[in-house]
């Protein structure tokens, strides 16, 4: 009997990434699994996303929200009616190969994979080229070198948690995978109760990964098969709100996993140092829109920042 598998996407007016998203995952080989649900969770689209969407031959399942709760609480809404052995949470822009299940879960059911909880695969961009997403967890120095700008003016000195020397053509264990394809084992995704909601976008994947690292779990990064990403998909349309989210979502992380004083630091670093960065980089380049979207992005951080401090504070407790 084959093993069976949900998938998960969380939609925000994705219209045309999705249904061509649907359509590869239709056209995706099943010899080693049984597809039992797609759940469509669509954050308030106001681009017809769900129109007709139904009509496609797959297990589709929408769940419509009248407002945008995020990607990780997205997430876990549909994953609360999942029953299936491996849950997959897939972005909207992107495609699968044809192959790309089936090799994957074929590799997941190998008696010597049993510690592996967490799978992403290759990542491909324009021109079939592989795109480089695995990290190391972050550490405070990468978020200086990154908000400072010293990882783009020497890069070689100054490295990011980006692990960009290495070319990403060959499988192995990884701190962590990009959550544009998180393929995850049921028993450990309710083993770490879902994703954690007060990340609304961004590091979600990052905590995920590193809580089941320290509950004994592996993430791998397999690179025998792969999907095609367009990158940056809706997020592309609120360029200073995605910004805001990062900043918020590298704070919470920072709150949640490191120490208070290098918390702290990290908050410092995210208010003082990286908006004058950026700025900088704007008059550099005469572009009124990287200065705006970073004052907005500032402003949106200060304005939020003590519901942030006040709920990591009661919730860590």
């Amino acid at each position: 009997m084959s093993v069976t598998l949900d998938i998960i996407i969380v939609n925000w007016n994705s219209r045309d990434l999705l249904r061509k998203n649907l359509i590869s995952i239709r056209k995706a080989s099943d010899a080693k699994y049984k597809l039992s649900n797609v759940f469509v969770v669509d954050n308030a689209s106001q681009d017809d996303s769900l129109l007709n969407i139904e009509k496609l031959p797959l297990p589709i399942r929408i769940i419509p929200n009248k407002a945008n709760q995020g990607f990780a609480k997205a997430c876990n809404q549909a994953a609360r009616f999942c029953n299936s052995d491996f849950l997959l949470f897939l972005n909207p822009d992107t495609e699968l190969d044809i192959n790309t299940l089936d090799k994957v879960i074929s590799f997941l059911i190998n008696n010597d994979n049993k510690k592996i909880g967490i799978c992403g695969v290759q990542i491909r961009g324009q021109n079939n080229t592989i795109i480089k997403t695995c990290r190391h967890y972050p550490k405070i120095k990468h978020f200086f070198y990154l908000s400072s700008g010293l990882s783009k003016i020497f890069p070689g000195q100054f490295k990011t948690n980006e692990m960009l020397d290495w070319s990403h053509s060959h499988s192995q264990i990884v701190d962590q995978v990009i959550g544009a394809f998180f393929l995850v084992k049921k028993e450990l995704y309710f083993q770490l109760n879902g994703f954690d909601e007060r990340f609304f976008i961004y590091y979600e994947e990052v905590d995920f990964c590193l809580r089941a690292k320290q509950t004994g779990w592996y993430t791998y990064y397999f690179a025998d098969t792969f999907i095609y990403h367009s990158g940056g998909g809706t997020s592309e349309q609120v360029k200073a709100k995605r910004l805001f989210y990062s900043y918020r979502s590298r704070i919470l992380y920072g709150f949640k996993h490191y120490t208070f004083r290098q918390a702290s630091l990290l908050l410092l670093i995210t208010i003082f140092i990286e908006p004058f960065t950026r700025i900088i980089q704007g008059l550099s380049k005469l572009s009124f829109d990287i200065i705006r979207d970073s004052l907005l992005a500032s402003l949106l951080l200060l304005k939020s920042l003590p519901s942030i401090l006040s709920r990591m504070t009661v919730e860590n407790k």
